[in-house]
């Protein structure tokens, strides 16, 4: 069971850092391409993470000056 669990994670993981990379592009938030470069995934123990670079969190949650990203 553990075995099939890990896979389906592995998919879903693969295609929703697909579906993110083409939101970023999307929008329009590439300058560098760091962003769109560093999505990704890893399961651990039964559970999918998610993870990108430091700044891409301001971008989408906003901060005290700066709108979330729609």
């Amino acid at each position: 069971m553990a075995k099939h669990l890990n896979k389906l994670l592995k998919e879903i993981g693969k295609e929703t850092c697909k579906l993110i990379v083409k939101d970023i592009e999307r929008q329009h938030l590439i300058k560098t391409g760091a962003l769109r470069d560093s999505i990704s995934f890893e399961v651990r123990n039964d559970t999918l993470e998610f993870d990108m670079i430091y700044y891409g969190h301001y971008l989408d949650k906003g901060t005290k000056y700066i709108e979330p990203r729609e």
